[in-house]
């Protein structure tokens, strides 16, 4: 889904101009975003019940340029849950760095 959203397959603009607002800066930015730079716009929801912790996000502006994480957790929970969301958002982000980025097909 996110991947058709960010290529405007799910409303287009106008849904982007109203959704990526709702979807960033939110109460959780410990997770995706806390792994990423500070400064760099990410745009994702999380979800969190019990014992699991989820965040699916759209980070904009990547070493290598943009790209969709999902990253879901069963059995932590809290600070353990997105702390653990968190490091693997930033092992992605160092990954994205070394990485050479696609030709515009």
């Amino acid at each position: 889904l996110w991947l058709a959203e960010v290529q405007g397959n799910m409303g287009g603009a106008a849904a982007q101009a109203w959704l990526y607002p709702l979807l960033t800066g939110t109460r959780s930015e410990q997770g995706v975003p806390g792994g990423v730079p500070g400064g760099v716009i990410v745009v994702h929801k999380a979800g969190f019940l019990d014992q699991i912790d989820h965040d699916a996000a759209f980070v904009t502006s990547g070493p290598s340029g943009p790209y969709v994480l999902v990253i879901l957790t069963d059995g932590l929970g809290g600070a353990e849950g997105w702390r653990l969301i968190a490091t693997i958002s930033s092992m992605v982000w160092q990954f994205e760095a070394l990485r050479t980025p696609l030709a515009a097909a």
